[in-house]
């Protein structure tokens, strides 16, 4: 038969849909036109073709369609399977005209421009014609449904070149006024899988409320450095999934950044947040101007994604962390809070500080030729967060950081790979931010001819690594006085006193333009080193729960049991706080050298790979380290106690055996019953020794 290029793209998308059997595009209870449809599906999957491939598969639709509709009545026939294509006026009136009937009854539209077929009535005519087959000729529409199946069949694997049409999104056809829902960016990740060579479209996951996380994939040739880009970490600062959709389109068609595919693979996470997405209001980002209705901050377990990159509590974080690990940069796309001016966004590359491995010099680099980029596009672009260094008084001026890694693009550096926190700025309109997105991943596309260079500069960060065993660290940094004066471009201000808050009401005047002159801090020295030992052991008790983050990191850890040589941490002061829901705490303490009989079950957890992110989790002194964020709070607690008159009685005896105890006693200044009767249950051989000791050695 005749396949117009139209029909036979339409049937690959059709086919790609029906196989995908995804809730929200098939809805089938006829048990046949399911089947069927699935051996359709699986024509096209295998991209079957010549005489006998269609004859076979017209004879299994044939047979499949027969069992299954045998023993039912003929009126469940009219059940409905839907699945969506997109099509454009050409291509719906091709498919018209081979399914043999009025494209009212075949295809129905939607205000989107995505067409609907009925795939049950392939090849028949109205219910009521159909009905009236029925009775007088009772196989002939199955007859004619398998005709209709096989037809399309033929034309899914015949060899026509593939026609693209427009992949837009809700944003960009509403002139970017709106953005769409998640169900939407699921179809647009498929139908990229099925328009374009080398795509596909995976689910990576499962967001806390069971909906897919998904994932356009792009790769044209194994092995070459990927870039990973991210959008809706945080769900009200959506442009980057409709941005990019747009990029990725004109990328694959070679409007943008022609070649870069040859040089880089790409994994884009269109919505790394799902559940916060579909939390949709007109009033979720009070700061922020457009879409005229948008997703929520946290998933629906209220945690805010961007602060759970090393703890890994949510799913959605397991999924994306599982999708990054191979990247070669790692972008995450979001939008300012704070305060209102003209510049339109900020690029924070990491790493920032001196690492000793030169992959800062390379995050540098990179960062000015970005940014030099987006200024010829039309942008006004900085390189650092532009949040102030004193709320509210834009005269304190800006601070170059180093975050810990439970940011995104903090992460990314800690296991020595390139990061970009790209945030645009509220206060542009949201096709202006859209536009932006757009352009800073067009400029860094335009460099993938580097990327080679770039992945060559992260392994030898990986080799450097290897030879920080047993050496100080710096892992946290902080700024010094140091300030470079910058010119911003902001706006005229007035800080005055509010006579209704009782505080200072900072207000904008966005008429009128105007240059700040204002400090950068853009020196840093270490906070907090830690020495890196060989490897760490968690003890038995709690290594369940740290294998269980390990493995969401790919890190590697083995049992270890028997007599040690380590040393523990003894906490001496504990002080909580509340964030992310969890128990946090702060501790001091110091590093002792012990012998431990390691309980049933303890892990040993080397640091010959990912030292620093190892360190990270580990160590206690570091604010994402399984102690900081309460994993270990149950070690901190007293389980067995010491009545006071049975401490009345064992403080006499202790002093009696060693004298020398009371001066002690005496010097150590307690002033309450219970502090004075603490001291001695302390040093009895009854006191819990393994009371504020961390469960993680260092060996």
């Amino acid at each position: 038969m005749f396949c117009p290029r139209s029909l036979t793209r339409i049937s690959r998308d059709l086919a790609a849909a029906i196989r995908g059997h995804a809730a929200d595009e098939v809805a089938a209870e006829g048990g046949g036109n399911q089947l069927g449809a699935a051996v359709l599906g699986r024509v096209v999957r295998d991209r079957l073709g010549g005489a006998k491939a269609y004859r076979d598969e017209a004879m299994a639709i044939d047979a499949a369609l027969h069992e299954r509709l045998r023993d039912r009545e003929r009126a469940r026939f009219g059940e409905r399977l839907r699945v969506a294509v997109i099509l454009d006026a050409e291509e719906r009136d091709a498919l018209a005209e081979v399914l043999d009937g009025s494209v009212q009854d075949r295809v129905g539209r939607d205000d989107g421009g995505v067409f609907e077929v009925n795939v049950d009535r392939l090849g028949s005519s109205g219910r009521r014609d159909q009905e009236q087959e029925q009775r007088a000729h009772p196989a002939m529409v199955p007859n004619r449904m398998r005709l209709a199946l096989a037809a399309l069949a033929a034309c899914a694997s015949a060899p026509a070149p593939v026609v693209r049409v427009p992949l837009v999104t809700t944003g960009e056809a509403s002139g970017w006024v709106r953005t769409g829902r998640y169900d939407e960016a699921i179809a647009m990740c498929k139908a990229f899988a099925a328009q374009y060579a080398g795509v596909t479209c995976r689910e990576i996951g499962r967001s806390v409320e069971d909906r897919p996380i998904v994932a356009v994939v792009i790769e044209r040739a194994r092995n070459l450095p990927m870039i990973y880009v991210q959008a809706g970490i945080h769900a009200g600062e959506i442009e980057g999934k409709d941005a990019g959709f747009a990029f990725l389109r004109d990328l694959l068609d070679g409007r943008v950044a022609p070649g870069a595919l040859d040089r880089v693979s790409v994994v884009f996470v269109p919505v790394m947040n799902p559940d916060g997405h579909e939390r949709f209001s007109k009033n979720n980002r009070p700061n922020q101007r457009g879409p005229e209705e948008m997703g929520f901050r946290t998933n629906a377990a209220r945690l805010n994604l961007n602060r759970d990159c090393v703890k890994a509590d949510a799913p959605e974080t397991r999924a994306v962390l599982a999708a990054m690990r191979d990247a070669t940069l790692v972008i995450d796309l979001h939008t300012t809070d704070g305060a209102k001016f003209e510049q339109d966004i900020s690029l924070s590359f990491t790493p920032v500080a001196p690492r000793g491995d030169g992959l800062e010099k390379v995050a540098k680099r990179l960062s000015t030729a970005v940014t030099a980029r987006l200024t010829a596009l039309g942008n006004l672009p900085v390189e650092f967060y532009p949040s102030f260094n004193v709320d509210d008084d834009p005269q304190s001026g800006f601070a170059i950081g180093e975050a810990p890694p439970r940011f995104t693009n903090a992460y990314a550096a800690t296991r020595d790979r390139l990061g970009l926190l790209v945030e645009t700025h509220s206060w542009r309109t949201y096709k202006e931010r859209a536009l932006s997105d757009y352009h800073a991943l067009q400029a860094i596309f335009e460099l993938a001819g580097d990327a080679g260079h770039w992945r060559e500069a992260e392994v030898a960060a990986q080799r450097a690594d290897r030879r920080l065993i047993g050496s100080t660290v710096p892992m946290m940094w902080k700024n010094t006085a140091h300030a470079t004066t910058i010119e911003f471009r902001g706006y005229a201000y007035t800080r005055t006193a509010s006579e209704l808050s009782g505080g200072t009401w900072l207000a904008f005047d966005e008429k009128t333009p105007q240059v700040w002159r204002v400090p950068l801090l853009d020196e840093l020295v270490p906070e907090i080193s830690v020495v890196l030992p060989r490897a760490y052991i968690v003890d038995g008790g709690f290594a369940p729960a740290v294998k269980a983050v390990l493995a969401a990191h790919g890190l590697p850890f083995e049992p270890v049991s028997g007599k040690v040589e380590v040393e523990v941490f003894r906490v001496e002061k504990a002080t909580p706080s509340q964030y992310e829901g969890r128990t946090r705490m702060a501790l001091d303490g110091a590093w002792v050298k012990e012998t431990r009989e390691l309980e049933r079950g303890a892990i040993r957890v080397p640091l010959d790979r990912d030292a620093r992110l190892v360190a990270s989790l580990m160590d206690p002194a570091l604010p994402d380290s399984f102690a900081q964020w309460g994993f270990f709070n149950a070690a901190l607690e007293r389980k067995e106690y010491m009545e006071p008159y049975v401490a009345e009685e064992e403080a006499r005896a202790m002093l009696a055996r060693d004298p020398s105890l009371r001066a002690a006693f005496e010097a150590a200044g307690l002033k309450t019953p219970a502090e004075k009767l603490d001291w001695f249950y302390r040093r009895h051989p009854a006191w819990d020794e393994r009371v504020n000791l961390l469960p993680v050695y260092r060996l």
